[in-house]
């Protein structure tokens, strides 16, 4: 009675299993077929879209310009670009596409025209043009008149945003410094709905020029994709580790290509697997339930990650060593060993380490962690055959000193509050300054102390004034005439410590004299150093600048007119008498720019009219301009 009502259970499930993978075969290829003719919809939508759309707008502003105009029809725009969206999101499933793409190439374009726009002195002017333009450019995708802005922001670094702008009036008239203007603003947007699509099915940055695309299609384009995804419907297959594997043989999470009887082909990683199915998951993310009979063929493309040799970093502890000696597939196939250890390198640049279990004219197999690998002869790069030995570890050096002690305070407390006593870290000091130390610690690595956290600092290393800034600070400094002593001693938190020693006036440094313009970072540079001087920081020049207070400028926190030149024109040093800092130095903002370096040895500029203390400007190129002169600075 058991064995009947047991075989009746197996043969309803035997009923039901069959029953589901009918209906699933059923279901998969009807999928196929609807993604089939889905394609085949949204192409002929890209065959009938326009190469160029342009909006009413664009047409006004193009005719009244005297430029060519394109007259095309809306409603197949349109439709589109939202095919080219919908194409897109289907990546490398879009690639039947791509031609078609390519060849209509479709854009959008649109015009804004803005009227007397109010340029204050926001920033430069052209800092605040790119500011404006970026503004409109987000305005322009929440209203744009091709798709809505969740669909056009997957296209947002395909929009080119071309602005031009016609100054009504500006203040002063007839400058090339621009403080305040009135603008008419034209803004031309272009959106490369098949540069966005093309890039998002095939992952390629080609750019928006449609004959680059042409280019690359004819010459790489099935290829490209192939290296990017795996393989697809017409491309060329990828070279198999293992060609027709038996079913049983399949590995889970290794990667396949899948050939099933209905003439369709997938790549992609099997999940899981039981005695008549497997869960298949394409490279694209789409997962299926194959049955074995639906199976047709399949060819190992990649190991799963955990087969292959991991790179490990020797342990002190290790006493094996491992040797290898490479050996060719025919001197070890005419060999009678077997269950050798290999070290296997294959094409692709993978290496499995297994015992060898069996090797024929056409590959060999070996086991790796129980799991038995075929790999096919040619796929195979390198084969090594790997001995072991035991080796005695030897003891690391023990780290030399001397080392710097600094005690530092413990933030930890305990549950009534009370702090931990304080850590003691020892290691070499490589550098201090007012937030905190630097040390480098005896295995190499490096920690950084806040200068707050620091209780004590015991120092046992050697130190020059060169690489120490409290015995360089510590040092005498003497200032030549003509210059002025800017000393901050240290101890502060908020600001540097440093002793360094100004030019009174702008180069040439003489009172009565019109400063130099026209110097380029290294022209600057250069007359420093031929005086025995250098350039200043722009630490140093800021400070020198605004004093202990870090003022505004020279003479304040606030703004005065008159105080310092701040206009476009160069007057002689000394003249303004009350444009000098707390340390008497003239001119440091009006009159002319200067050169500076920044922390990390780049040329910047500062000073100049309508400058502040802190006010740095990059000189990216560091070339010469009318108003670029300098003022130098010496130290120990």
């Amino acid at each position: 009675m058991f064995n009947k009502t047991n075989n009746s259970k197996n043969g309803l499930l035997l009923m039901c299993r069959r029953f589901y993978g009918l209906l699933f075969f059923v279901m998969f290829y009807s999928v196929q077929v609807l993604a089939q003719d889905q394609n085949a919809l949204l192409i002929g939508d890209v065959k009938n879209c326009p190469s160029i759309y342009m909006t009413p707008q664009a047409v006004s502003y193009f005719q009244s310009t005297s430029q060519p105009v394109f007259s095309s029809n809306k409603n197949e725009a349109l439709r589109g670009y939202r095919a080219l969206i919908k194409l897109g999101d289907l990546g490398v499933g879009g690639f039947s596409a791509v031609g078609t793409i390519i060849e209509q190439f479709p854009r959008a374009v649109h015009v804004t025209e803005i009227k007397a726009v109010k340029y204050s002195g926001e920033g430069t002017f052209e800092d605040w043009m790119s500011t404006y333009v970026m503004n409109e450019k987000n305005k322009f995708m929440l209203s744009s008149p091709f798709i809505d802005y969740n669909n056009i922001s997957l296209c947002e670094q395909y929009i080119e945003a071309v602005p031009q702008s016609t100054i009504i009036e500006q203040q002063p008239a007839n400058s090339n410094v621009i403080r305040n203007a009135t603008v008419n603003l034209t803004i031309t947007f272009t959106v490369y709905f098949g540069t966005c699509a093309l890039s998002r099915i095939t992952g390629m940055t080609i750019g928006n020029n449609q004959n680059d695309w042409r280019i690359w299609w004819t010459q790489s384009g099935g290829n490209a994709i192939e290296s990017r995804f795996g393989t697809v419907s017409g491309s060329a297959s990828q070279k198999a580790i293992a060609s027709g594997q038996k079913f049983k043989d399949l590995i889970v999470k290794a990667k396949y290509r899948m050939s099933l009887t209905t003439g369709d082909e997938f790549v992609g990683f099997i999940e899981s697997k039981d005695d008549t199915s497997v869960i298949f998951e394409t490279i694209d993310g789409k997962p299926y339930i194959f049955s074995n009979k639906l199976i047709r063929r399949s060819d190992l493309l990649e190991l799963p990650k955990t087969l292959q040799k991991q790179a490990t970093s020797p342990a002190a502890e290790n006493t094996i060593i491992t040797e290898a000696s490479v050996v060719q597939f025919e001197e070890l196939l005419s060999g009678s060993e077997t269950n050798m250890l290999l070290e296997v390198k294959i094409n692709s640049g993978a290496t499995f380490n297994g015992k060898l279990e069996t090797i024929d004219q056409n590959g060999l197999k070996i086991n790796i962690d129980g799991s038995s690998i075929p790999i096919s002869k040619e796929v195979i790069h390198t084969i090594s055959i790997l001995r072991q030995k035991e080796v005695k570890p030897q003891a690391p050096p023990a780290p030399s000193g001397p080392f710097d002690t600094i005690i530092v305070k413990s933030n930890i407390v305990d549950d009534w509050g009370r702090a931990s006593p304080d850590i003691i870290q020892e290691g070499t000091i490589v550098k201090q300054d007012n937030s905190g130390i630097t040390l480098k610690l005896a295995d190499g690595t490096t920690m950084q102390i806040k200068r707050s956290d620091v209780v004590r600092v015991i120092k046992h290393t050697k130190t020059t004034a060169e690489n120490d800034p409290i015995k360089r600070y510590a040092l005498p400094l003497t200032c030549p005439p003509g210059m002025l002593l800017v000393d901050y001693p240290p101890g502060s938190s908020i600001r540097p410590f440093f002793k360094t020693c100004v030019d009174k006036y702008e180069y040439p440094n003489r009172e009565g004299s019109l400063p130099q313009g026209n110097l380029s970072f290294t022209d600057a540079k250069m007359l420093c150093e031929q005086q025995g001087k250098r350039l200043c920081t722009a630490e140093e020049w800021q400070w020198s600048c605004g004093g202990f207070d870090n003022l505004s400028y020279p003479y304040g926190m606030t703004y005065e007119e008159n105080r310092c030149n701040t206009a476009n024109s160069i007057e002689i040093s000394g003249a303004r008498i009350n444009c000098a800092s707390k340390f008497g130095i003239y001119d440091m903002t009006g009159n002319i720019f200067e050169w500076v370096t920044t922390a990390d040895g780049q040329p910047a500029m500062m000073g100049g009219p309508m400058s502040k203390c802190q006010t740095v400007s990059p000189g990216t190129g560091g070339s010469a301009k009318p108003m670029s002169g300098v003022r130098c600075c010496k130290s120990n």
